[in-house]
This record gives C-alpha cells, sequence and structure tokens, in this order.
C-alpha cells in the first residue's frame, strides 16, 4: 500500500494494483533505446501496478489541441467559427 501526502494534508491510501502509473514529461522524448512505448513495456512486467502509461510533450501537446475550451480559446484568437 502506498501512502501519498496530498494538498491540504489528506493522506490517500492507493492500492498499486487497482491504481495505473502515469509518467508525465513536459520533454520531448527522443531516446531510441527505450522508446515511449518500450518504456512503458519495460515497467509493465514488475507488476507493481494495474497499468503504466508514458506521456510526452508531443502527447500532451495532442491531447490539449483536442480539449473543446482549447479549440474555443485557439478559434478566438484566429477569429474563426467553432462547430461543437
Amino acid at each position: 500500500m502506498i501512502i501519498r501526502l496530498e494538498l491540504g494534508h489528506r493522506v490517500t491510501r492507493v492500492d498499486p494494483m487497482q491504481t495505473t502509473f502515469v509518467f508525465v514529461t513536459p520533454q520531448v522524448w527522443v531516446r531510441t533505446d527505450p522508446s515511449l512505448d518500450g518504456w512503458m513495456i519495460e515497467k509493465e512486467p514488475r507488476n507493481r501496478w494495474k497499468d503504466v502509461r508514458a506521456l510526452d510533450a508531443v502527447q500532451l501537446e495532442h491531447w490539449h489541441g483536442t480539449l473543446p475550451r482549447s479549440r474555443l480559446r485557439a478559434s478566438r484568437e484566429k477569429s474563426l467559427e467553432v462547430c461543437p
């Protein structure tokens, strides 16, 4: 059982076998050995977490661009219409 201290000094108990571990970096993952997908595969066999995910700057930028609020703001800045 992992105990994590959160904002407001609240203690949360996390069961790793019921939790997905997410690694996020604001940098572009340029390594090829291991690649980002390779890193996730390498971490999975340890059976500590339910699942392992990793996101780099490229994936974060793509995800952010898919959010409706981001599209709305970008369209306002460019004076374009937004279709829902």
